[in-house]
């Protein structure tokens, strides 16, 4: 994968990292991010927080992407344990994966998710 033509989500985790750290009322702040880049006949994954991607293929639905949230004690999905801001450092996850003919792909965004306390 050349790097210097994908989206660069680590010049993004900085900032938001010291917003949270420094303004009280975004305290705890946090951002997902999920990038499909089509090299060829290779789709390139990269991935942090709880957005989904997903490819159809001959009818099939397929999740390529894991989440990085965990129940929030009341049996509710959605803490954000893994996002952009969330770290000093970010660990994106990566996937290359095949791409055939008429594959279609698609990012779900979930929208209540809350970022963890520690």
């Amino acid at each position: 994968m050349d790097f210097a033509t994908c989206p660069r989500p680590w010049k993004c985790n900085a900032p938001i990292h010291s917003q949270g750290r420094h303004d009280p009322e975004l305290a705890g702040i946090g951002c997902t991010f999920t990038a499909l880049v089509l090299r060829g006949r290779i789709a390139h994954v990269l991935h942090i927080g709880d957005t989904r991607a997903y490819r159809l293929r001959d009818d099939r639905l397929t999740c390529l992407t894991n989440d990085h949230s965990r129940e929030d004690g009341a049996g509710r999905p959605g803490i954000l344990y893994r996002a952009l801001g969330v770290e000093t450092e970010i660990r994106l996850d990566y996937a290359a994966q095949p791409v055939a003919q008429h594959d279609r792909f698609l990012a779900v965004q979930r929208w209540r998710a809350r970022v963890s306390d520690g």
